[in-house]
């Protein structure tokens, strides 16, 4: 190789790394540039991350708070819906008491009212229970056949006493004063009891009916008198009080002495509906024969009559 030669070459190549070393230059000029710039961006997207954090960090601090209260204020309202279910409950329980009350209350209901029994047991005469007092419908409805069953039993057990005190219909809202005296036989009362009863109904046909499906007449020679028997049936849907009882169209009271009745009407004779009582009427021989007809009449608290004739034997 000639000199010429080699020294183009040398200068060839030193001008090639020349210009690979400017290019170089250039390129790693260019990398820096670019690695600023992403440096710049990566800065840029770290503050941004960091805004987000602190953004996120205070409103998660925010909306915690916020969730916590949500909390306590529904655990309140939970606690106020339990307290108003046990209220609801607590109505419910006096609503079903206040009509259960109003059920009781709705037909007739009577009660006593200082009715009191006094045994006594006067010198002459036959001893007798008083029953006093008042009995009063505290019901919304008429108490129909109202009776007061009275039931006197002496030292012994024996029953002395069971009979009716007839109050007839108490209407809602009103009294009925009670003055009787039960007679008796035997010894001292020991004790005794008083029911009220009466039939709560408007839609059964009330009526007052009274049957005498016996009546017969027999003499007694030694007491020189007739006893006249009665059997007396309540067949209608009123009780019934026998108030009265005339002989031949006479009251037996105005024959002085000379004509009887057993049971005393002295507080009225109690007929029960659907019950049978017997009526005994003694007829002195002083006015009346043998053979004679005799009406005998019973008469009710209702103004009523009821009549059979018997032939004395």
């Amino acid at each position: 190789m000639s000199r010429e030669t080699y020294r183009g070459l040398t200068i060839f190549l030193t001008v090639l790394c020349v210009v690979l070393l400017l290019g170089l230059a250039f390129t790693v000029s260019n990398y820096g540039s670019s690695l600023r710039e992403k440096d710049e961006v990566i800065a840029s997207l770290n503050d941004r991350l960091n805004t987000v954090e602190e953004w996120l960090r205070e409103n998660v601090s925010y909306y915690e708070g916020e969730v916590y209260s949500l909390r306590e204020e529904l655990e309140s309202r939970e606690l106020e819906a339990e307290a108003l279910k046990a209220q609801v409950e607590a109505l419910k329980a006096q609503v079903a008491e206040l009509q259960s009350r109003l059920e009781a209350l709705r037909g007739a209901r009577l009660i006593m009212v200082n009715l009191k029994g006094e045994d006594a047991r006067p010198f002459l005469g036959n001893p007798y229970l008083r029953v006093y007092g008042a009995v009063c419908n505290v019901g919304l409805e008429t108490a129909y056949n109202s009776r007061l069953h009275v039931v006197a039993y002496q030292a012994d057990g024996v029953v002395a006493i069971d009979t009716y005190v007839i109050l007839g219909d108490v209407e809602a809202g009103t009294w009925r004063n009670v003055d009787a005296k039960i007679y008796y036989t035997g010894g001292a009362l020991a004790n005794w009891t008083m029911t009220p009863e009466w039939v709560s109904m408007t839609e059964v046909v009330r009526f007052e009916r009274l049957e005498i499906p016996a009546a017969y007449a027999v003499y007694d020679a030694v007491r020189k008198a007739w006893t006249v028997t009665l059997e007396v049936g309540n067949t209608g849907t009123l009780d019934v009080m026998l108030t009265d009882v005339s002989v031949n169209g006479r009251p037996f009271s105005t024959y002085m002495g000379q004509v009887t009745v057993s049971p005393s009407l002295v507080n009225g004779i109690p007929v029960l509906t659907g019950e049978y009582v017997t009526v005994k009427v003694v007829i002195g021989v002083d006015g009346f024969k043998s053979g004679q007809a005799v009406t005998v009449t019973l008469h009710t608290s209702s103004g009523r009559d009821y009549s059979k004739t018997v032939v004395l034997p």
